[in-house]
């Protein structure tokens, strides 16, 4: 953009340089562009709710199953992201932060850097550890008894811990109240859900020195340290893809640091995104486009998930249905053994609310189905999506059929589901009149 500031090296960390290499939007603002939020900068992993890989035992035809296609389709090419560049988002990205978007002061903690000295407040359950022992692995989980997604990290740390016991050592820390921390880690405890050590940080001294200092944003928070060196950030459940690595010895530190960086990055982008203007917005979702192509180059195991980020992006906003349907392409090869990955991508085609001129059906239909059969048709989202792909394909009483399952796997929150029933009922019925 003319008359831009020129923007200091320094300002993005770990070695990332400016300008941002993004592609230059190709359609002009649209104004429904003014409804669209950008998704969180990180979304917890998909494992964290419910992306996981499915079992073999479950990968068999059900009896719900719709009669459609199946075949796993053939390997497409990856789409690429490197056309024109556009050298001015970096330089637009400081000038909305210097507006007021919001302040953010870049992290000064990332892997490779060396390991804060631990300053634990009061140890609560097990050993206190006094220093990092040379040649151990640790993991620093910061958490917080009032986080959701804490509690469903402690009982997979705990399995961490007895699995990688003779290597490695997993020390939980809330900065709140001891009192408070203890009751809760008792009860967990008596559950068989926490078993590793448990401390409480009141000062809050371990939070400034690891959490606030690599500029994280929400709990838990894990940092992986060995001989005093961090090797990685992030979220705990993500550990099963790291710890492997880090035992093989084939574990990169400097790939997670690029890789740090990059979120970083998005984690900015989604800072300023509302507070942008109608092209400085498409300015930062090809900026985004271009962070998650990195990330997936990066480490393909650990962020292939945002495939689908870079989809939703393609065929709603940027307007790229091409390129995004390429990319489908790649998803439904790479992903076809994963159930909610294949949702996703099904429900970005098929969102009443999102911004796609170009549905392809035939698309949302193959995931969906096949995301249903890897989970038996046993749950009442993934059927309520593919529910709604045959009802914008038009075959209404197909979609009463599933989303009447829909409703009965639902159970105690089924209300959503009824009201979506309700609206394909009325359909059917104003069609039979």
């Amino acid at each position: 953009m003319p008359g831009m500031p020129s923007v200091p090296q320094q300002r993005w960390p770990f070695g990332l340089t400016y300008p941002i290499a993004v592609v230059a939007p190709s359609p002009p603002f649209h104004s429904s562009l003014a409804g669209f939020s950008l998704p969180a900068a990180r979304r917890p992993p998909q494992s964290c709710v419910r992306r996981r890989r499915t079992p073999a035992d479950m990968r068999k035809p059900h009896p719900w199953a719709p009669s459609c296609g199946r075949a796993a389709p053939a390997a497409q090419p990856d789409v690429a992201y490197n056309a024109r560049m556009r050298p001015a988002l970096s330089a637009m990205l400081v000038s909305l932060l210097a507006g007021g978007a919001g302040a953010q002061v870049p992290p000064s903690l990332a892997p490779g850097d060396p390991a804060p000295e631990l300053k634990i407040g009061v140890w609560l359950k097990g050993g206190a550890v006094a220093s990092f022992e040379p040649g151990r692995l640790y993991v620093l989980d910061l958490w917080a008894t009032t986080s959701a997604p804490c509690k469903e990290s402690i009982p997979h740390l705990s399995e961490l811990q007895q699995r990688y016991a003779d290597a490695l050592t997993v020390i939980g820390v809330s900065e709140e109240l001891p009192q408070v921390v203890e009751s809760y880690v008792n009860a967990l405890a008596q559950a068989g859900k926490a078993g590793y050590r448990m401390a409480a940080d009141p000062d809050g001294s371990t939070f400034k020195d690891y959490y606030h200092t690599s500029a994280r944003e929400g709990l838990p928070a894990a940092f992986l340290i060995r001989d005093g060196r961090i090797l990685w950030i992030g979220h705990p459940l993500e550990l099963d893809k790291v710890l492997p690595r880090v035992q093989a010895g084939t574990w990169k530190v400097e790939d997670a640091r690029k890789a740090f960086g990059l979120l970083y990055q998005l984690q900015i982008f989604h800072l300023v995104f509302e507070r942008a203007s109608g092209d400085e917005k498409l300015h930062i979702l090809e900026g985004c486009l271009s962070a998650m192509g990195q990330l997936v180059a990066l480490d393909e195991d650990l962020y292939g998930s945002f495939r689908v980020d870079q989809f939703q992006l393609l065929v709603g906003p940027l307007q790229r249905p091409k390129d995004a349907y390429a990319l489908a392409d790649t998803i439904l090869e790479k992903d076809w053994d994963e159930a909610f990955s294949l949702h996703d991508l099904a429900w970005s085609i098929v969102d009443p609310a999102a911004m796609v001129q170009d549905r392809r059906l035939d698309v949302a239909m193959k995931a969906a189905t096949h995301a249903c059969e890897l989970t038996r048709y046993e749950d009442a989202g993934l059927v309520s999506t593919l529910a709604r792909v045959y009802y914008t394909a038009g075959d209404v009483r197909e979609a009463v059929r599933l989303q009447e399952r829909a409703v009965e796997l639902a159970g105690k929150d089924a209300e959503p589901e009824q009201r979506v029933l309700d609206e394909y009922k009325k359909t059917l019925r104003d069609r039979e009149i």
